[in-house]
């Protein structure tokens, strides 16, 4: 049974890292650097959650607000 596992296991890894990680992959990404306008979104995007984040503050606050 367990090598029937391994064995299992091997080609869903093998079978996900080929769809992830193929060669599509980095011209897919490359492609996507060049749209300029989805490049100034996600940069927008992504100051607003550290901003988010930031309002936070301490972990430890998470858990006071307001108990």
């Amino acid at each position: 049974m367990a090598r029937v596992t391994r064995r299992i296991r091997h080609f869903l890894t093998r079978l996900i890292h080929s769809r992830l990680c193929g060669p599509g992959l980095e011209a897919l990404y490359r492609r996507m650097a060049q749209d300029e306008e989805r490049e100034a979104e996600a940069l927008e995007w992504t100051e607003a959650t550290i901003s988010d984040v930031g309002d936070i503050g301490d972990i430890g606050d998470v858990g006071d607000q307001g108990h």
